[in-house]
């Protein structure tokens, strides 16, 4: 039976850029992103973990959808949904936790290029999409 994980997480839009993080464990760019809380909702973590991961304080502008994946780790398996949602800076400067070794803010192009999951680029088109409607061109 897997272990089941709920995580929340924001595509994070600066001067319409994409902000992803290099993980410090592993060569993979990503998101922010991470487990709810006990109590806690989706969107409340969302903005929480962008705040841990990054420094950054963030308004939600939308949901984007979930994204579902199996892992394995330490011969289990895991399965994990994430909720995603925009995240639109509201105050704070970039400050990496140690989890993280790098970031980046990248346009369109150069952000589908560098995530590292497939799924991750499916999120990301939803993002520009929601972005667009909700600020214009």
């Amino acid at each position: 039976m897997a272990i089941e994980h709920h995580s929340a997480g924001a595509v994070v839009i600066l001067d319409r850029r994409i902000l992803l993080l290099r993980r410090s464990d592993r060569d993979e760019w990503v998101f922010p992103k991470g487990h709810l809380e006990t109590g806690e909702t989706p969107e409340d973590a969302a903005v929480r973990e962008v705040r841990e991961e990054t420094g950054l304080e963030i308004a939600l502008a939308g949901g984007l959808g979930t994204t579902e994946y199996t892992f394995r780790r330490r011969n289990r398996t895991h399965h994990k949904v994430v909720d995603w949602f925009l995240g639109l800076r509201v105050a704070g400067e970039i400050r990496l936790e140690p989890w993280f070794a790098d970031w980046s803010l990248d346009e369109a192009g150069e952000a589908r290029s560098r995530l590292t999951h497939p799924e991750d680029r499916g999120t990301l088109a939803k993002a520009l999409a929601a972005f667009e409607k909700a600020v214009g061109p």
